[in-house]
Formats: C-alpha cells, structure tokens, sequence
C-alpha cells in the first residue's frame, strides 16, 4: 500500500508542478520578485514566531494532565520537529515532538505521543469553526462560486471525520483497561510474543488521551486554538502588502480555509507543490496574477520554513540531539506495520 501511495503521490506532485509551470511568465515572476518590499519580511518573521508560541502553550494545556513541561521545552520541540520533518520528510509530523519531550523529560513516549493527537484535535474543531466563519459571514469573490460549494462540502466531510475520532478517542480514553486486555488477547492468538508489549503501550497511550480538568484552562485551550487561526492569515497578509496588493480582509481567511483543504488532503497522500498552487488558485480569485501569488507562496514559505529549520538547529544543538537519532525514528517508522 506504501507503495501505490508514493506512486499516487508523485503523479500527483507532477500535476501540481504541470498546473505551475503552465503559462508562467518567469521574466514577470522575476519582476515581481525583484520589486517586493522586503522588509515585511520581519513582521512575518515575527507572526511565524508568535504563531509557535501560542501552539507550544496550547500543547502545554493539553499536556499539563500527563506531564507538565515547560512551554519553552515545547516551542523547542516544535522547532526540533520541524527541522526533521523538513530535512527527512518524517510522514508523522507528532512523532519527533513527542521524543524530544518523552527523552529529555523522561516520559512515556506513548502517553506524549497520545497528547499530539488531542493537540491536533483541538486545532481541528478551530479550523472547522474558522470554515463556518468564512462560509456564513464573509464575502467570497466573484466567480468562487464552485469553491464555496466545494468548502461546504468538505467542510461537512472535515466535521463528521473529526467527531468520529473525537468519538474513538474517548472511547480509548473511557476503557483503557479493557481496550488493553481485549488488545492482548488478540495477539495472544496472533503473535504472543507481543502480546503484553502492545497491552502495556496501549494502556500507555491512553494516559494522554485527556484534556485539562480545571475550566479557566479548558477556556484558555480554545483560546489558544483560536487565536492560533487568526494569526495564520497574518502571514500571507503581510507579504501582500510587500507586493502592494490591497485585499479585501475577507481574502486572508478565505485563502487559510482553501489551502488548509488543499494541504490537508496533500499531507494524506505526500503531494508537493500544492501550497504553491493553492496560493495562485485562491488569490486568483481576487484577481492576483499567477506569477505574484507564486511570488508570495514561496516567500511566505522559505521565510516560515527557513526560521523553523535555523530555530531547529540551534535547539537540536542545546537539546543535545543528532539527526541520526531521527533518521532512525524515520527507520523505525517505515519499519512498521
């Protein structure tokens, strides 16, 4: 399966690249380039910290049950794990948050692998209340008629998939004692020799499949969530200006929505090139050229990426990590069923 999905995943990531190249005036795109103001680089540079930040307190809140950990550990992690993720292309983007915080506080690699889960739940349910906001109170341009269609559909689609593992979360969560024994009763019969290990990881998962008790940081965990959501479009709106657009606001939230479909589904089946395409499919709307919506993407892209991975290097080192301890993690991981 592993297999078809990297095929289906290049032929894809071609097409993408073929929708990018096509009609591109690359002497335009130079241009356009060569014009922008870079010093809003530095307010982007900026939003991409804070936005960090505010996703290391949020993890924080859902950790705190589990582990409590201190959120600049946290934002290292975040920094560590981007840097792998962008320089081994690990598949699992939780997995090495959860080691860097499991090996230096010496917790259960399961329970705070568990924790990213909730995390990403969290962030769910906020995306998904961003949608309701951009289909019911904003105006989307002229001729979105078809992607608004397509928004509310998938929108739909996003919800009933993160209830239902909303849904199997608490059901782990509810019954860990008998998921485990019903867990190592099957392996009993299928691999004994695992058997007891699988119970004991599974028990161990289900540590961290919780949320805080107390409802001052259950209000504080929707606020991060949100207020990581309206920082998002921040990013792009910051480069528009460093290219003199002037965007209605509803476009900003509007293009959050359209690409966090996009690279959703682009995550799944590991396409690349479709932030960039999302980009000139969504400001094209708003009557952005093709070549200065690419312009903006790769800006927006390098500069976010760049500081994650300049970040990473300098915590890898003050962690006291080696990539080589990721790229056996990446090696476990392919290694596995």
């Amino acid at each position: 399966m592993r297999r078809w999905y990297k095929v289906i995943g290049i032929v894809l990531t071609l097409g993408v690249l073929a929708f990018l190249v096509y009609r591109l005036d690359l002497p335009a795109l130079g241009r356009a380039l060569a014009g922008a103001q870079y010093v809003y680089v530095l307010p982007l540079l900026g939003t991409t910290c804070i936005l960090y930040g505010v996703g290391a307190l949020q993890w924080q809140l859902v950790l705190r049950p589990v582990h409590w950990v201190r959120p600049l550990r946290l934002f290292r992690a975040q920094m560590v794990g981007a840097l792998a993720q962008s320089l081994l292309y690990l598949p699992v983007g939780g997995l090495v948050r959860a080691y860097v915080v499991a090996r230096r506080e010496r917790a259960s690699m399961s329970a705070v692998l568990a924790t990213t889960l909730v995390d990403r739940l969290v962030d769910g349910f906020a995306f998904l209340g961003l949608v309701g906001v951009v289909l019911a109170l904003t105006d989307l341009p002229v001729g979105a008629t078809p992607a608004q269609a397509v928004l509310r559909a998938a929108g739909w689609t996003s919800l009933g998939l993160y209830l239902g593992l909303a849904a199997l979360v608490v059901v782990l969560g509810v019954f860990p004692v008998r998921g485990a024994a019903i867990v190592a009763r099957v392996l009993g019969v299928l691999a004994p020799r695992w058997s007891q290990p699988a119970a004991a990881v599974y028990a161990r998962f289900c540590q961290g499949l919780g949320v805080p008790s107390r409802w001052w940081e259950r209000s504080l965990l929707a606020v991060c969530a949100m207020v990581k959501k309206a920082i998002i479009p921040w990013q792009v709106y910051w480069m528009a200006r460093a290219f003199g657009l002037d965007l209605p606001w509803s476009a900003y939230p509007f293009q959050v929505v359209f690409l966090g479909f996009l690279l959703f589904l682009a995550g799944a089946l590991g396409i690349r090139g479709t932030y960039q395409a999302g980009m000139v499919v969504a400001l094209g709307f708003y009557g952005v050229s093709k070549e200065v919506a690419l312009a903006i993407a790769v800006i927006v892209e390098v500069v976010s990426h760049g500081a994650a991975v300049a970040l990473g290097l300098v915590f890898l080192w003050l962690e006291g990590f080696t990539l080589d301890e990721f790229r056996a993690l990446r090696a476990r991981w392919q290694g596995s069923p």
